[in-house]
């Protein structure tokens, strides 16, 4: 796990989406300071969650993965990959659902 690479990753994709609000603001949107010191925060919010989240689950749910897919592979039976394969992506449906 590189903590690096997450951080630029994360910069590189929230960035320039702040950089064109701000474009924007500053030439066409005027919004009121209020909304766009919010909307500044929220990015910084937005990138330090991201980063912790992607850490998370590079380091918790990733190598876990990776075993469990490879012990399925090697035990050589389709109807076990698809079984779980279905569990799996049936939970994460339905925990989806209640991320709202």
């Amino acid at each position: 796990m590189n903590v690096k690479e997450t951080v630029v990753e994360v910069i590189s994709a929230v960035v320039p989406i702040a950089v064109l609000v701000t474009i924007l603001q500053l030439t066409v949107a005027k919004l009121p300071t209020e909304v766009f010191v919010n909307f500044i925060g929220g990015a910084v919010l937005v990138m330090l969650g991201l980063i912790l989240f992607l850490i998370g689950a590079k380091v918790g749910f990733l190598p876990v993965g990776e075993m469990i897919g490879s012990s399925l592979v090697t035990k050589g039976k389709l109807w076990l990959i698809l079984f779980f394969g279905f569990l799996i992506g049936f939970a994460v449906t339905i925990a989806e659902l209640f991320i709202a």
